[in-house]
């Protein structure tokens, strides 16, 4: 039933490829591969192959964060002021409110426009009229929140931000994973023809970037999200983490077993049960996901975990390696159906 439900996004030309896996009580219940993860080269796709994970390493980032609360090196309650990052207009913004969406601040900004050309990300900051359009009792899902959240890990600790999500990676046994450039294209899934879908946005909003990637050949080794890419090199708290199923798995265990040795079991516990307009401390916590907490990425990633019936879920797509990139939201939500 799950492999048929996965197949069926296939013969919908949704994606040209997929991985799934299904773990709960210890076993991995279901797993495999459909389709192919380039459709130029025709490369089958296997339980092997690294995804761009895009949002979805933003639960890797609330991980790191977790960990730096968890060793007093960081309150929920911090705000942007005690670190000294931003401009005065956000300078009251907490930790929490960054991790839950609730921040007030802008859903989307393309940093890479012409005009903020040679800025760092502070002067960006300085320089945007923009940043906080609505109501910190609000939820506003948006990728600056963790931006903001990975200067704030290299604020409290003399590492690079790669650096830390490194350990956080090696701490949970993960070899393969990656951020940012890939050395080789070896078992790496083809995303996006150029970034047609950002240079669409960019132009409705009346904004330009002179340095788009050709839309003749696929995205594949490098990050699809245009922010991560074209503004921090590849490597950000919103997204820039490559991975396998397996990575989204040990991340998934680390949770049901309490936050291990990595996280407080108390912060976990608010991770799960904390909830404010369908959102928890980096998860989601609402429609599909309402049973549990989870997370999906732009290029077509999802993982989602459930405490009480000790399960996760894990579905990786090339989404946006089609024709025309549509919602897979259905498919998703029969995935996670069908497992109850």
């Amino acid at each position: 039933m799950v492999r048929e439900i996965v197949q069926q996004g296939i013969s919908q030309q949704l994606y040209s490829g997929a991985v799934y896996s299904v773990w709960q009580n210890g076993i991995e219940q279901h797993s495999g591969a459909v389709g192919v993860s380039d459709r130029e080269s025709k490369e089958e796709m296997t339980v092997e192959h690294l995804f761009d994970l895009a949002s979805v390493t933003k639960l890797f980032t609330t991980t790191l964060i977790l960990r730096h609360i968890s060793y007093n090196r960081l309150k929920l309650e911090d705000t942007l002021a005690t670190f000294q990052i931003g401009p005065q207009e956000i300078s009251d913004i907490s930790i929490r409110q960054l991790l839950m969406h609730r921040s007030g601040l802008v859903a989307w900004y393309p940093f890479y426009e012409d005009k903020m050309h040679g800025l760092n990300f502070e002067e960006v900051l300085q320089r945007l009229q923009i940043l906080r359009p609505h109501s910190t009792h609000e939820v506003v899902y948006s990728d600056l929140n963790f931006m903001l959240l990975r200067t704030v890990c290299e604020r409290i600790d003399s590492r690079s931000f790669e650096q830390q999500m490194y350990d956080i990676l090696s701490e949970l046994g993960d070899e393969d994973a990656f951020l940012g450039q890939a050395t080789s294209t070896q078992l790496i899934v083809a995303t996006e023809y150029g970034n047609q879908i950002e240079q669409k946005m960019c132009a409705e909003r009346g904004l330009s970037n002179q340095h788009w990637r050709a839309q003749k050949k696929a995205i594949k080794g490098e990050v699809n999200d245009g922010n991560c890419h074209y503004f921090f090199n590849g490597i950000s708290g919103h997204a820039g983490l490559f991975g396998s199923k397996d990575t989204l798995l040990k991340l998934g265990q680390l949770y049901l077993k309490g936050g291990d040795s990595l996280i407080d079991a108390e912060l976990v516990k608010h991770v799960f049960w904390d909830e404010e307009g369908g959102r928890t401390l980096g998860f989601s916590k609402e429609g599909i996901f309402r049973n549990g907490i989870g997370h999906t990425g732009f290029t077509g990633t999802m993982l989602y975990i459930e405490p009480t019936s000790n399960l996760i879920i894990v579905l990786l797509t090339n989404r946006l390696h089609v024709d025309t990139p549509r919602d897979i939201s259905e498919i998703r939500k029969k995935l996670i159906d069908s497992i109850h």
